[in-house]
């Protein structure tokens, strides 16, 4: 076991096909953490390429001991990629990046400056997007759904340059495309998470990995995401609201529909039927939704290892001196 302190900083650099910058990447960051005096580790995981990144990062681990090369035997996602690196890493405040130098490393001080201030996340807001007019609509679109279901409004939420804390880390459990909302999970469980403005450089190598299949992904995953975590130990409350509002939509169409029957003179229900059956699909999807929150409530509620989802932030008591 290593009895070596901590360093500064662990950067995790997650890369897929990235064997012409991923040696620029590498540099950059070693340069930065140099010029702001900072001890670092550096943690690149190697997630399944196949354009001979691996070889690339071999010959760099073999010259530097303060970096670590994981290389997965398949392509197993972004979120794998950076849970193997995190598990990894000792320093002090954690600094994720993407490997295709889009991410520029000498943004790094004003992150670390957002941290300073107080805040446990601070997240690179890339401004201006270098991307295609396609990719920058879709990400706006995905940010303005998860500032809904997350209560706050985040403008780059699957922005992949980031700097949080270790206790951040710790709370974090990155599976499937959820790497997109390492921001959300920690605005739940109470970290203060603050975006800053980076530079976002064109792509000099490869290609995006980014198409409709992972736009699809990261939306299944963000309805996920708040079911598990925000109503993870109150379903009733995810189905009850959608099953209520339902409900109120179908209860409505049918009372209006009744009260023309009873008050308007030739009014009959044959030419309504569509609105007819809407209403009452929509009270009986109501009742439904309910019924299966009321089931779920039972079932979290029956589980032997239930267990309160929190975060302590400190803990006073006169003997420890605080």
């Amino acid at each position: 076991m290593s009895l070596a302190l901590p360093p500064d900083l662990s950067f995790v650099i997650p890369v897929f096909d990235e064997r012409d910058s991923i040696a620029e990447v590498y540099a950059r960051c070693a340069e930065v953490a140099a010029r702001l005096k900072l001890s670092y580790e550096i943690h690149i995981v190697d997630d399944g390429s196949t354009d001979g990144t691996d070889a690339v990062l071999r010959d760099l681990a073999a010259k530097d001991d303060r970096l670590t090369v994981i290389i997965f035997r398949r392509n197993f996602g972004k979120s794998a990629a950076l849970a193997a690196g995190i598990q990894r890493a000792r320093g002090g405040i954690i600094v994720t990046l993407d490997g295709d130098l889009q991410d520029n490393p000498d943004d790094l001080p004003v992150l670390l400056d957002a941290l300073r201030a107080g805040h446990d996340v601070a997240v690179g807001r890339k401004t201006p997007r270098r991307d295609s007019f396609g990719r920058v609509l879709s990400s706006r679109l995905f940010n303005l759904l998860v500032s809904l279901l997350a209560g706050r409004r985040f403008h780059d939420c699957n922005s992949g340059f980031k700097a949080f804390r270790r206790d951040v880390a710790e709370h974090l459990e990155l599976y499937g495309e959820r790497h997109r909302f390492v921001p959300v999970l920690a605005h739940w469980k109470g970290f203060r998470v603050a975006e800053v403005p980076v530079h976002h450089e064109p792509r000099r190598f490869g290609r995006s990995k980014y198409g409709a299949g992972r736009f699809l992904a990261g939306f299944f995953d963000l309805w996920s995401i708040g079911m598990l975590t925000r109503f993870r130990h109150k379903p009733l409350h995810f189905f009850g609201r959608l099953g209520a509002a339902a409900f109120a939509v179908g209860f409505v169409i049918l009372l209006v529909l009744t009260i023309l029957r009873l008050t308007v003179t030739g009014f009959w229900f044959g030419r309504h039927l569509p609105w007819v059956f809407f209403g009452i699909l929509l009270v009986l999807v109501g009742v439904q939704l309910f019924t299966t929150g009321l089931i779920c409530e039972l079932v979290v509620n029956l589980r032997p290892d239930r267990r309160a989802d929190f975060v302590i932030k400190e803990i006073i008591h006169k003997n420890n001196g605080s």
